[in-house]
């Protein structure tokens, strides 16, 4: 519209100039040529709105054609190929139609046009009565002759309009150009042309040869309302056209004969009708063209463009992967087929709905929390479902949508169905790229270029009738296929796991869809098994089929479980390729339509010399990065390794290896050189890598491309991310002592060497080296202040804090890499604010703390062995964990280390005389306040009072020493023996090593208190007998708890305080009148720290720990009791020291927002807030619960009143009537009379019978429990036998 403003001035002053100045016409004329070429170059530049401009013509082209019918379609496409002529030079667009009217005379009608045949055309019922829109087209050619040249008036047949609804219709015109044509073919020297001509104008019979028919004259207010608004829109067209000569009067000619001929659309009822009917038949089709049309013309820009962050960067991702350097794909018959390959154990296949249903400590469910974080994708799903937002929780489990309702939790968690349905978007890729190829489904000959007998040995076989041919469905499973090694699914089977049924739901939904597993069979009575490898599909009945089964020679499992799960599947791989993806991985239907280039990566052309490409790697997207903090660490993480440190290595390094699943095998290559996966024990835990250094050692090449993404999930709970960086730590451990690895360091020459060992395992002997270098450190200093010699001579030791500050600033240069990337692909803000928020959320305590997990793992895994797979678990980490939990899992690997870093930088800070304190020991600081928070500062609601309160009710009964038995839940006695069993492993020179730390605890008590001299000797004597009174009062406070049930509550709680204000009594008042007491205490604390590290390597833990036999002495016995009495003694005051540590922030609310806040910030800033969680529990728990909640209740409060009726029966010796009490149901004298019973009736309250109702009468002692009576039965097997009244 403004081009069109700015271009007709100045062609009117060009048409005005043109006689008089020729400067003036010129400038006129070049300034409207520059403002054609603008609008041009703008057209070409925009290439969304030209695609969506041919969209628009093309939908609206094909149903004006098949709503107006043959008789208009020559008039039609006449106006259609001159108005494109136009378009083709925008000079001619804008001096012959007024753009600027286009959208309210033309597209507003187009639109309405569209939506009434979206909303109308399915509803329409098809009369068989009437005439087939057929029946017009045969009339028409048979009939409609076009007159010849020679033609006169005399030949043309009038026809006769009687019953016409028109008085004055399009038959005076048409007699009028019917003489005009007979003038002019009467006219000598009239050419040839002008009798061409002539059927393109008034005379073409077609508009009065036809027969009339008459109009049935039915009333159909769908058809008129059509023709009412396509009229709209041909007027709205004739009146955008600027009368002209040439073509633009032709195009008004015809638009005027299609609105004015009589037995057309708009005249003739039952012609339209008849068209009506004919695009009812195809109603879908034409309803889902219509509602394009409608969207395309009515839809602004802004709603075009996707709401949802993950689709926005989907899109963005994949339009600039096309700008990337991808090889050309080869059609679909001579692409490189594909095998993806995903190894399944026992994790989660769909989420059913008592895990959707199942809440959590803090009562939010799993559905709910998939709700608050992905908001709008419910309530698309709601829409879809067509389910009210108000009744969703009621309805979503109902038997019409309780399938569609875990399918969609389970594509949002990391499932086996998520991985199954990203990866089977291959199979629908190759469905739309077989049908832009126009790959026939019926016969297909495979002719290729190649030498003469080979395109006749084709011809051959597709001439021959027994030879196959194949098919679409054939094609694409030569080209694809899909195989998931579900290990124990014959297992599961047999056992009626609801896991296999969902697995053979994923069959029926996938025909392509493969599953392989380990059958065992029983083959004799002496329990011989014979074990099979099998493969099964889908045989479209909701049932399984099997294909191959492959007798083993015995069990496939002697390795590691994951390698050797995929091994026994390997042999029903049928592609050229193999991917192997774990089963917390997602893929994109964008993504696999770039499938064909990437298994083209082993077919490029190579230089001469160069290795052959056997693995290929691209990126991964971390799609649970928006969960928590920790997940976004994750995900940064990923982004840094996976992605730059990958890209790296692999140009212009030339060292990257096989990471991760994602990546593609030359199947073909691997299977004669040892396979993808090596599966031997412990050794090959990590087997992903082992698969690189086959490639690098046999003289393959690996590579890596950018152009393509799939999903995978990390895990995002502080315990989850542990055990995963254990595991990797372990690994990698296992791996220096591989032979892979010496083979691989003595063929590498120097800077191909650095470059592998700080892309592996260099990573993790730094991390080692790094933890060594902090206590080092530390000790040393703290040494040097003890003894005295921070001074050399007189002259004191002048440290460089601020240096170190200095120093310590440039390591922020290592985010710098991150930064970069993260500005590329978000933006420079974006990335800024993402990097200043990992270290405003804690970032740095993540890192320094998972430092130290790979530095114990790797070294304990050196030393003493054990390395295992540990399952961390992929579920949702949404509840609070207890504390005694965490102590588990990180007092061995972090809490014991950061306490003992702690207690030296203390007693370095009261010794030194050095100065500068904060600038020496702020790093170390901060490395040991990573090991001692992190843990709890990454614990969900880890400062709320009522957790914090029952946290530590929880550690007391788990480290008391009455706990003993069970697991390591249960009881520390049973923690404490599998955390020190490592060491106790260890070899002797190990040991030795290990002790060296009982010498330094040794060389530190010295230093901190002398025991020689006489005033040393009083000083002990002293601390002696406090120590004494201590230990009395903590005997009496055990003697108190063991005689707790035979105390009132009031006087045990009393003497508990008074023994506890006395034991603390003692302590100030040793400390205070003898202030040298707590240097000595402390010196002895690390003598004691000595003898437990000597008394764990060395002790043993007696005859009968770990099922084996020992010695049987006093050192057996006393050594371990007393090292596991110090150990627990250790353990309490660190308890003791946390909870005084948490008690006092958790008063403070503002500790436990500020935490949530900055935990969960990642998930704030994409729409989720995590107080709606908990808020949204306590309303589906008041209102739309309410009713279940109700009946829950009060079949609690029956089964209550049941028990307690049963009881008190019981005491009162009438077993028969507790009985039936116990069993659930009222006695069936309480049956009889209900009927007559007033409460029933309404008449009056029911009432609840008591125990007094039981108990007789008499008012003399309470009668005893009858024991070992015959009629006493319970219910339940775990209810407790019967207790005397009196203690009840």
């Amino acid at each position: 519209a403004d081009a069109a403003a700015a271009y007709r001035p100045l062609a009117r002053a060009h048409e005005e100039l043109r006689g008089g100045s020729d400067d003036g016409a010129r400038r006129a004329r070049d300034a409207a040529r520059a403002v054609d070429d603008d609008l041009a170059s703008a057209l070409r530049a925009d290439v969304v709105a030209t695609e969506a401009v041919d969209e628009v013509k093309e939908l609206a082209t094909c149903l004006v054609l098949r709503l107006l019918g043959s008789i208009h379609k020559d008039d039609v496409v006449a106006v259609i190929s001159i108005v494109e002529k136009w378009v083709r030079g925008p000079e001619a667009l804008l001096k012959h139609v007024a753009v600027e009217d286009l959208h309210k005379a033309i597209l507003a009608p187009i639109a309405q046009l569209a939506a009434l045949l979206a909303g109308g055309l399915q509803k329409r019922k098809v009369d068989a009565d009437a005439t087939p829109l057929a029946a017009y087209a045969n009339g028409i050619s048979s009939e409609s002759q076009v007159p010849s040249e020679d033609a006169s008036a005399e030949n043309v047949e009038q026809p006769q309009h009687a019953g016409m609804s028109r008085s004055v219709s399009t038959s005076g015109l048409a007699q009028l150009g019917s003489s005009l044509l007979a003038e002019s073919s009467e006219v000598p020297g009239a050419s040839p042309r002008a009798g061409r001509a002539a059927k393109y104008s008034l005379s073409s019979t077609k508009y009065v040869n036809a027969p009339a028919p008459a109009d049935d004259g039915r009333n159909d207010p769908f058809r008129d309302a059509l023709r009412d608004k396509l009229r709209s829109v041909l007027t709205g067209a004739k009146g955008c056209v600027n009368k002209g000569g040439g073509f633009a009067q032709e195009v008004l000619d015809r638009l005027t004969f299609v609105l004015a001929n009589e037995r057309g659309f708009f005249w003739d009822a039952s012609y339209a009708g008849s068209c009506v009917d004919a695009l009812a038949l195809d109603a879908a089709l034409c309803c889902r063209l219509a509602s394009k049309l409608k969207n395309l013309i009515t839809t602004p820009q802004r709603k075009t463009e996707p709401k949802g962050p993950e689709a926005t960067r989907r899109l963005t991702f994949f339009v600039n992967s096309l700008l990337m350097d991808l090889p050309p794909p080869p059609p679909l018959d001579a692409a490189v087929s594909l095998t993806t390959l995903t190894p399944f154990y026992s994790e989660d296949v769909i989420l059913s709905a008592g895990d959707l249903r199942r809440k959590n400590a803090d009562g939010v469910t799993t559905l709910l929390y998939l709700q608050t974080l992905y908001k709008a994708d419910w309530h698309a799903f709601l829409e879809r479902r067509g389910l009210s937002e108000t009744r969703a929780h009621a309805e979503c489990f109902s038997p019409a949508h309780v399938l569609e309702t875990r399918l969609w939790a389970s594509f949002r968690a990391q499932t086996l169905a998520r991985t199954v349905e990203g990866m089977m978007q291959n199979e629908a890729a190759l469905r739309l790229l077989a049908r832009l190829e126009r790959v026939n489904d019926a016969r297909r000959a495979r002719r290729r270029r190649g030498p003469r007998a080979s395109r006749r040995y084709a011809a051959a076989c597709d001439e021959s009738p027994t030879h196959p041919h194949i098919t679409l469905d054939d094609l694409l499973k030569l080209k694809f296929g899909y195989v998931v090694t579900c290990q124990i699914y014959g297992r599961q089977r047999k056992q009626a796991d609801p896991k296999a049924d969902d697995i053979e739901l994923l069959l029926t939904r996938f025909p392509l869809l493969r599953v392989a597993y380990i059958d065992e069979q029983r083959v004799n009575r002496s329990g011989a098994s014979a074990f099979y490898s099998v493969l099964v599909k889908g045989d479209g009945k909701r049932g399984v089929a099997e294909v191959y089964r492959v007798r083993l020679p015995g069990n496939a499992i002697i390795g590691e479980g994951k390698p050797e799960n995929q091994n026994h599947a390997i042999v029903f791989t049928r592609g050229e390729t193999l991917q192997t993806i774990d089963m917390n991985q997602d893929g994109f239907f964008e993504e696999a339509l770039k499938t064909r280039n990437l298994t083209q990566e082993f077919r490029t052309p190579r230089p001469a010399g160069a290795p052959p490409v056997t693995i290929v790697g691209f990126r991964e997207h971390i799609f649970t990065g928006s969960v928590s903090s920790l997940a976004n660490y994750m995900a940064l993480q990923e982004l840094s390794f996976v992605t730059l440190g990958q890209r790296v290595l692999a140009d212009p390094l030339r060292m990257r290896l096989h990471y991760g699943h994602p990546d593609i095998f030359d199947k073909l290559w691997f299977a004669t050189r040892g396979g993808v996966s090596k599966a031997s024990k412990g050794i090959n835990l990590s087997e992903d890598i082992f698969a690189g250094y086959t490639a690098l050692i046999r003289g393959g090449a690996v590579t890596m491309k950018e152009y393509a993404q799939v999903g995978k999930g990390r895990d995002v709970g502080m315990q989850q991310i542990y055990k995963f960086e254990a595991k990797l730590s372990q690994g990698n451990a296992e791996q220096c002592l591989a032979r892979d690895v010496s083979r691989v360091a003595h063929r590498l020459d120097f800077p191909r060497l650095l470059s592998y060992y700080f892309g592996g395992i260099g990573h993790y002997i730094n991390s080692a080296l790094t933890v060594l270098t902090i206590q080092v450190a530390t000790y040393l200093t703290l040494l040097l202040a003890v003894y005295g010699a921070e001074s050399i001579g007189h002259r004191l030791v002048v440290p460089l804090g601020a240096l170190q500050v200095v120093l310590a600033g440039l390591g922020l240069l290592n985010t710098l890499p991150l930064l970069a990337t993260l500005a590329v692909e978000r933006g420079l803000l974006t990335a800024a604010r993402d990097v200043a928020q990992v270290f405003a959320s804690g970032g740095p305590l993540y890192f320094v703390f998972h430092i130290q997990t790979r530095a114990h793992y790797f070294m304990q895994t050196l030393l003493a062995g054990g390395a295992t797979y540990r399952a961390t678990g992929r579920g949702f980490v949404t509840t609070h964990n207890a504390f005694d939990e965490q102590y588990r899992f990180f007092a061995s690997s972090h809490l014991y280390l950061g306490v003992e870093l702690a207690a030296a930088l203390a007693l370095m800070g009261a010794h030194t005389a050095a100065g500068q304190y904060a600038g020496r020991t702020w790093s170390l600081w901060l490395a040991c306040g990573a090991f001692l928070l992190a843990p709890f500062w990454f614990n969900p609601l880890g400062f709320s009072w009522p957790h914090v309160a029952e946290d530590f009710a929880t550690w007391q009964r788990w480290i008391s020493f009455g706990t003993t038995g069970g697991t390591a839940s249960d009881s520390w006695d049973v923690w404490y023996k599998e955390e020190t069993a490592p060491l106790r492993r260890l070899s002797h020179r190990s040991k030795c090593v290990v002790s060296l730390k009982a010498v330094l605890y040794v060389v530190l008590a010295k230093g901190l208190f002398d025991f020689s001299g006489k005033a040393a000797a009083r000083r002990l004597v002293g601390f002696a007998y406090a120590a004494l009174a201590l230990g009395a009062l903590q005997l009496c406070v055990y003697l108190v708890d063991r005689i707790a049930h035979r105390l009132p509550y009031a006087l045990h709680r009393l003497v508990q305080m008074f023994l506890g204000v006395a034991s603390l009594a003692v302590v100030i008042g040793e400390v205070v009148a003898k202030p040298a007491s707590l240097k000595f205490a402390i010196s002895a604390y690390y003598l004691l720290a000595a003898l437990a590290v000597l008394g764990t390597l060395w002790g043993g833990e007696g005859p009968s720990s770990f099922g084996y036999r020992g010695s049987t002495g006093v050192f057996s016995h006393l050594v371990p009791a007393l090292t596991r009495n110090l150990a627990r003694c250790h353990d309490l005051a660190i308890g003791y020291c946390y909870f005084a540590f948490f008690l006092p922030l958790a008063a403070v609310r503002v500790v436990d927002v500020v935490q949530t806040w900055l935990l969960f910030h990642n998930a704030l800033s994409e729409g989720v807030v995590v107080d709606d969680i908990l808020k949204q529990a306590r309303q589906s728990q008041e209102s739309s619960g309410a009713k279940d909640q109700a009946e829950e209740l009060q079949k609690l409060r029956r089964q209550v009143e049941m028990q307690q009726q049963s009881i008190a029966a019981l005491l009162a010796g009438a077993p028969e009537r507790a009985a039936e009490f116990a069993s659930g149901y009222p006695p069936r004298a309480e049956l009889a009379n209900v009927s007559s019973d007033p409460a029933v009736n309404g008449s009056a309250p029911p009432r609840r019978s008591s125990t007094s109702d039981f108990l007789p009468s008499s008012a003399g002692p309470s009668p005893s429990a009858p024991s070992g009576h015959d009629g006493f039965t319970f219910s339940s097997p775990e209810t407790l036998p019967p207790r005397p009244y009196s203690n009840l």
